[in-house]
């Protein structure tokens, strides 16, 4: 009996040991490991306060647009390439099909690429032009090794996507929309203008008290001397007619009193053209900010 049971106990364990060889040739996916989560750092870029950071943003585009949004990065990519990596973890999370609705993007250190996979509706948010707008926003940051700055910039450029209604014409397919202003926008441009206004309303003024208290020299206007008018009086046996002419003196002064009004006009208009050359310096000024 004994030599019997050895006799089928090798068998046994050869198969075993089999199955186990064939399991460990068998690429395991990446699964998820946490319910919700969005993060996937299996090449180590983030710390974790800047995962939690990064998550909770996720959190609430999720929750106030419906969209899933997803950062992965790997340092092997199992002999893939880039699209074929993101698109099969994608796949195994769930996505790929017109119900889930999410945006993933990968950061690949093995073939030291980026790639962007979209499922659901947000296939129609976004489209390959955006995505290619959106990598050339992101391309500097990842090249400098700011992983999180440029996670962060892909977060903020998909919450503003998503913000904004689904790309219609051409022009709306190939652009991102224009950040929406804050109430701290619209504070911020609201206190620049009345500044502006301020400053230009108090250069006004002291132009206009300038030019009153410090007036042009004008000559007086001499009145005609009574002397150098003839009357003519001529009448006609068959009318009764009266006409008088009157010749007046030439005179060769000119009168310059309206070199004042003048003078305020033209400050006016000066300082018109600097309010709009300023409001246009700002308005640059912040449309840089907004769209770091």
């Amino acid at each position: 009996m004994r030599n019997l049971k050895c006799t089928l106990s090798h068998p046994l364990m050869g198969l075993m040991s089999l199955l186990l060889c064939l399991l460990m040739l068998i690429p395991m996916p990446l699964k998820a490991a946490l319910p919700n989560q969005s993060i996937y750092d299996y090449a180590a870029l983030f710390t974790d306060e800047e995962v939690q950071s990064l998550q909770t943003q996720i959190n609430e585009i999720r929750a106030t647009y419906h969209m899933d949004a997803f950062i992965l990065t790997t340092d092997d990519a199992q002999g893939k390439t880039s699209m074929a990596f993101a698109d099969d973890f994608f796949f195994d999370l769930g996505y790929g099909n017109a119900k889930a609705n999410g945006i993933l993007m990968l950061i690949d250190m093995d073939n030291r690429q980026v790639w962007m996979s979209s499922s659901g509706s947000a296939i129609s948010y976004f489209t390959d032009a955006r995505i290619q707008l959106i990598y050339e926003k992101v391309r500097s940051k990842l090249s400098d090794g700011e992983y999180y700055d440029a996670s962060k910039l892909f977060l903020n450029k998909v919450e503003l996507i998503v913000s904004s209604p689904i790309p219609v014409s051409s022009s709306e397919q190939t652009s991102l929309p224009k950040a929406k202003l804050t109430a701290t926008d619209y504070l911020m441009r609201g206190g620049i203008s009345a500044l502006i206004a301020f400053i230009v309303s108090l250069i006004t003024y002291f132009s206009i008290c300038h030019s009153y208290t410090h007036p042009k020299f004008t000559q007086p206007v001499t009145t005609p001397d009574r002397s150098s008018v003839n009357y003519t009086e001529k009448q006609d046996r068959f009318m009764h007619s009266h006409t008088t002419k009157i010749r007046l003196q030439k005179n060769d002064t000119h009168d310059s009193g309206g070199g004042g009004s003048s003078t305020i006009a033209l400050v006016v208009v000066v300082h018109l053209v600097a309010v709009v050359e300023a409001s246009r310096f700002f308005k640059a000024v912040l449309q840089k900010i907004l769209h770091l």
